[in-house]
């Protein structure tokens, strides 16, 4: 059919059609097709094509949100995956920026697949996830960090352990 189609194409005047042939041992089951030049417009053969259009671009969506962090100064950081925070629905390869409003509370080490976040210091700060398709589409999501002390009097055990074993010769002012 499609070197046919193909000859109508290149040689048009070589164009005489298709026979269609049917069975016709039982009676009443002729059809009839008409050709373009037919008398009454509504018999002339129609092609009709029926397709969708592609999807419109759309921008990375938020698919988890972290909940908010609560961490102790020193204490081991925590990881965040981007995969497991956001997807694209076009499936395009994210980027993704990190940050901090209070640099002096929170530390960050971003990987291509994740973002490892440390508490060194006491008090709340609002952390920034953006993801961006290679498109410059992007969304972010904000969530509280808090860096919070040891209960206690553990910045006086830290102190003293610092100097433990060392005599007062040792030790600077």
């Amino acid at each position: 059919m499609v070197a046919d189609v193909q000859a109508r194409l290149e040689t048009p005047a070589t164009d005489f059609g298709w026979m269609i042939r049917g069975d016709e041992s039982a009676s009443k089951t002729a059809k009839r097709f008409d050709s373009r030049q037919h008398s009454t417009v509504a018999n002339r053969p129609l092609l009709t094509i029926e397709f969708d259009l592609p999807a419109t671009h759309q921008a990375p969506v938020v698919v988890t949100v972290p909940d908010d962090i609560r961490s102790y100064v020193g204490s081991a950081g925590t990881i965040l995956l981007f995969d497991a925070i956001f997807e694209d629905p076009d499936g395009d390869l994210l980027s993704f920026t990190v940050q901090a409003a209070t640099a002096d509370i929170v530390t960050l080490a971003t990987e291509a697949d994740s973002v490892a976040l440390g508490t060194i210091g006491v008090g709340q700060t609002v952390f920034t996830m953006i993801a961006t398709d290679p498109d410059g589409a992007s969304t972010s999501i904000d969530f509280l960090v808090e860096g919070l002390r040891w209960p206690g009097d553990f910045d006086d055990f830290f102190a003293f352990a610092d100097v433990f074993g060392t005599s007062v010769n040792d030790v600077s002012p």
